[in-house]
């Protein structure tokens, strides 16, 4: 019986959780169409005419998308503490892909990044103790630290950069080759917005990142010193660099929790009702969650890459998520792990489900080193995970020759509604080592206040100021402890912050002295949506002024929340 009542708890507690409140894979179409991208030949290959040194701390090529002809630009940027930055964008747009300047430091310093050598399959370049090959075709850059493999960029050739395109222009996918609804792609092509060579304007807006749909609250090898000139591991890289992505192949999306649509009927159909979209595009232009609709004004923009971390069993952080502390395997038992800032209380341990806060940093740990990877982009993320595996890029061919057992590696799988992909390479070798190139980009933690770390009383909701005295006398009365005390929603005047309920709040300043005199504080609920009321001054304020999150209209966005 006791054991009943256990599971009768237990499945009462996961009944709390509302999951319609949390949007999956399934109902994100950039997710889809990412997570249906197989392993495989990419079709992104490097210009290696066009590599060359822009500065002292910078290289840069042209990267051609051989399906549809469409230019990126690549760019790789050494920076001090041991970072490399590599920046993936269209060469032109009409459209500017919205960037999160404002997470960096303005006082990140860049340090030296020397082109080394360039041959017909590759180029190499050093920073510090560090290295990065990049091979051509396909693009795939290895990241060496102290001659140790660490990370792999696109080593399962699962980039995909969907390009700017007109609603009136024939939709192709713009990604990765082998993706899922693919077999009409060629009639897609055609269709070539950018091409190296062609002029195109300026762009001439930033593309909008606020969602509308959604209110809710191997390897281990030591190389041989020199530049580029260990030949054996280089070659060694080429083929495992092809093996890598194409031994994932076999893997197919079986394993993967979002599987393609077979029916041709149901696709004839729906390409007669909508000819801008084929299979694959879907929820390209717009789609909807829970009754709202998320209006894609410049259309299907999503940015993707894998990452393979070498010789690790473990990888970390992607918070907030209430899930293990080692990051677990998402790949055919789960949604990828969202990066999405929801305001939902109730949520479901030991899953990915997107919290409060979303940090794009991954750490990757061993006994005897520590690599991490930011991944700078603003917009809804998801990060799919491999289990532990055994075949890494290099070493199932050079272990087979030593004998010797190949070290784990982790693959991850990260993808973006829009952005671009601005990706920073945290080479250790240490904890404290990444730690510290974290900090060099995005600035320490302040200090907190003392009052802040000890303990805090709050609840939904007091009803008055006498209600406040007495909970504030019951703590003196049994002698407990406490630093702060918070006021829900419900002490404003009709739900408008910044103001006080004339009737239940007629004396805050009097209140407040109460509980200062103590050393106590008062801490009043502000929260980021406003009241819609006209003569109330905060939102005439934000009003006149523009200070509204826009609509796709460029109009002040309007959405639901407490004050209705």
């Amino acid at each position: 019986m006791l054991r009943l009542a256990v599971l009768f708890v237990v499945l009462g507690h996961v009944s709390l959780v509302d999951r319609g409140n949390f949007k999956t894979c399934n109902d994100s179409g950039f997710c889809k169409r990412n997570r249906n991208t197989k392993p495989g030949e990419s079709p992104y290959n490097v210009q290696l005419p066009t590599v060359k040194s822009t500065s002292p701390s910078r290289v840069e090529a042209e990267v051609i998308n051989t399906k549809n002809g469409v230019v990126l630009k690549l760019e790789l940027i050494a920076l001090e503490e041991g970072v490399l930055r590599m920046r993936l964008n269209e060469a032109t747009s009409a459209v500017a892909r919205f960037e999160p300047k404002e997470a960096l430091l303005d006082s990140i310093q860049e340090s030296d990044l020397k082109l080394e050598g360039k041959d017909d399959s590759s180029f190499t370049v050093t920073f510090g103790k560090h290295r990065a090959v990049v091979r051509a075709t396909p693009l795939v850059v290895e990241l060496y630290s102290n001659g140790q493999l660490v990370m792999v960029a696109n080593a399962r050739g699962l980039l995909r950069f969907e390009h700017y395109r007109p609603r009136d222009a024939p939709q192709d996918a713009g990604g990765a080759g082998g993706d899922a609804h693919n077999e009409d792609s060629a009639e897609y092509d055609d269709y070539v917005p950018v091409m190296r060579g062609h002029d195109s304007d300026q762009p001439d807006e930033m593309l909008d990142q606020a969602p509308e749909a959604e209110i809710t609250h191997s390897h281990n090898k030591q190389e041989q010193s020199g530049g580029h000139a260990d030949k054996a591991a280089d070659e060694h890289t080429d083929e495992n660099a092809k093996k890598h992505g194409n031994d994932q192949a076999d893997k197919g999306t079986a394993e993967q929790s979002v599987e393609p649509t077979d029916n041709k009927g149901d696709e004839e159909a729906e390409k007669e009702d909508k000819p801008q979209e084929d299979a694959d595009m879907e929820g390209a232009w717009e789609e909807t969650f829970k009754g709202h609709k998320d209006s894609k004004k410049h259309g299907p923009m999503s940015v993707g890459m894998d990452f393979t971390f070498e010789g690790f069993d473990h990888v970390y952080g992607l918070p907030e998520h209430a899930d293990s502390f080692a990051l677990r395997s998402t790949v055919g038992s789960s949604d990828p792990v969202r990066m999405y800032n929801l305001d939902v209380f109730e949520y479901e341990v030991d899953n990915v489900m997107a919290l409060y806060g979303s940090i794009p940093l991954m750490l990757a740990h061993s006994e005897s080193r520590t690599v991490g990877l930011l991944w700078l982009n603003a917009a809804e993320t998801w990060v799919d995970i491999e289990p532990s595996s055994k075949q890494g890029v290099l070493s199932s061919v050079v272990d087979f020759v030593k004998r010797s057992p190949p070290p784990n590696h982790r693959e991850t799988h990260w993808f973006s509604e829009n952005g671009l992909i601005d990706t920073f390479f945290l080479m250790g070798p240490g904890p404290k080592d990444v730690m510290r190139q974290y900090r060099s980009l995005t600035g320490t933690t302040p200090l907190p206040p003392l009052f802040s770390v000890a303990y805090h009383q709050s609840r939904w909701n007091y009803n008055d100021q006498d209600d406040v005295r007495s909970v504030d006398a019951g703590f003196d009365e049994h002698n407990l402890p406490y630093d702060a005390l918070w006021l829900d929603i419900e002490h404003t005047d009709g739900k408008k912050y910044f103001t006080w309920d004339p009737f239940k709040f007629s004396q805050p300043e009097q209140m407040i002295r109460n509980l200062t005199a103590k050393g106590r504080r008062m801490i009043t609920i502000i929260d980021p949506h406003i009241k819609r009321e006209s003569g109330y001054h905060i939102h005439s304020e934000a009003t006149e002024h523009g200070y509204y999150v826009k609509n796709k209209d460029g109009g002040d966005f309007e959405g639901w929340c407490w004050p209705g």
